[in-house]
């Protein structure tokens, strides 16, 4: 698949897109369904993809790979039938890709990640499933835009779904690692200076003179009224 004129964040305002002259993508994808005995059944799927910038003003990005894009991609899931319950699991591998469109060399770590599912069918017309997404609590970088403004993937969850008539899901995260910035040192910002009056660094008020009101360092006029209440109370 070949596409031209596609818009393309700038590098220098990420705001600003401009148009990158063909993109083409190609590849294979394969897969296979497995029948075993006894009521175990599953499904591998393997995708190679080469997307890649084939012409564009910018030299530098003729040859380099789409953002996001991974060459590599491979899945196995397996499910065993119990009578009216299924347990279940699989794994995806998701390759290294590029973390953004600007020919930076900022590349995205490949990763992988398993799940657990099991359903149970009540009666022909209702069932229910429990999904335990990211199994292991594995950090990876979902998608980037920049070396700077990643998306984490999900952490360890749990889905329950209960299909009927209609279908009812109740997404219940377990607690787990914490969130933490997936940019390079170099790439982070400054840390923000103190404002705390205990912090390191954090430079105190005059003791004397009126304390700042949020809106410059004029003290506020009192009314009439609070004039004569504070005299009265002199």
């Amino acid at each position: 698949m070949t596409k031209r004129n596609v818009l393309n964040p700038n590098a220098i305002d990420v705001f600003v897109k401009t148009q990158i002259g063909r993109q083409r993508s190609r590849g294979v994808e394969t897969v296979a369904d497995l029948h075993l005995t006894g009521g175990l059944t599953g499904t591998a799927t393997y995708t190679y993809t080469d997307a890649t910038v084939r012409n564009d003003k910018n030299a530098a990005l003729i040859g380099t790979m789409l953002s996001n894009v991974p060459k590599h991609l491979a899945a196995l899931d397996l499910h065993q039938r119990l009578g009216t319950v299924t347990l279940g699991g699989g794994v995806t591998h998701v390759g290294a890709r590029n973390g953004d469109p600007f020919a930076s060399g900022y590349r995205l770590p490949a990763y992988t990640i398993a799940r657990l599912d099991a359903s149970w069918a009540v009666n022909p017309r209702f069932d229910v499933r429990l999904d335990l997404e990211n199994l292991f609590d594995t950090y990876y970088i979902a998608s980037s835009y920049a070396d700077v403004w990643t998306m984490p993937g999900a952490p360890r969850n749990v889905r329950v779904t209960l299909r009927g008539g209609s279908e009812l899901i109740l997404f219940l995260p377990l607690q787990g690692r914490k969130i933490r910035r997936s940019a390079p040192e170099e790439a982070r910002s400054e840390p923000l200076p103190p404002r705390h009056p205990d912090e390191p660094g954090c430079v105190p008020r005059p003791a004397s003179g009126p304390a700042p009101t949020g809106r410059g360092t004029t003290p506020r006029r009192r009314s009439p009224a609070h004039r004569r209440a504070s005299r009265s109370r002199r």
